[in-house]
């Protein structure tokens, strides 16, 4: 059995290298970021938020089906997200499969009106909605 102070500190050290994971992501570090997010995923799984960021990540390397396993991942631990949904749209604009992008960014729409309302992220996420839609359209 886990000690309460042991998972605490599990929790503290997964954090920690989110935020590491974080600051390599916004110094496009793309490979260092998707280290230390498996590094916090593995004290800390099931953590849907970091499962999008690595996800993210993932897609800017260019490592799409990575991107795509972790956005499902994301779904499925963090399923009334926005951000979850859109993590799984971007996936999906990558690879090219437009009408799966569709359906997840009009997901990720609704997901984020429900919970915050109408804001600049919401037509943010209009725009990327409209454009997956014409590209599916054009398929």
């Amino acid at each position: 059995m886990t000690s309460y102070s042991s998972t605490c500190k599990q929790s503290a050290q997964a954090e920690a290298l989110k935020d590491r994971g974080n600051a390599a992501f916004n110094a496009g570090d793309w490979h260092d970021a998707i280290s230390y997010y498996t590094k916090a995923l593995q004290a800390r799984p099931n953590w849907g938020v970091v499962y999008s960021n690595r996800s993210h990540a993932y897609g800017k390397a260019g490592l799409s089906h990575e991107a795509l396993k972790d956005a499902k991942k994301c779904v499925d631990t963090e399923g009334t997200w926005w951000k979850a949904h859109l993590r799984l749209g971007e996936a999906y604009m990558r690879m090219e499969r437009f009408a799966d992008a569709v359906l997840a960014l009009k997901q990720s729409v609704l997901c984020r009106l429900v919970t915050e309302g109408e804001d600049g992220q919401g037509r943010e996420l209009q725009q990327k909605l409209h454009e997956a839609s014409r590209l599916a359209a054009a398929a």
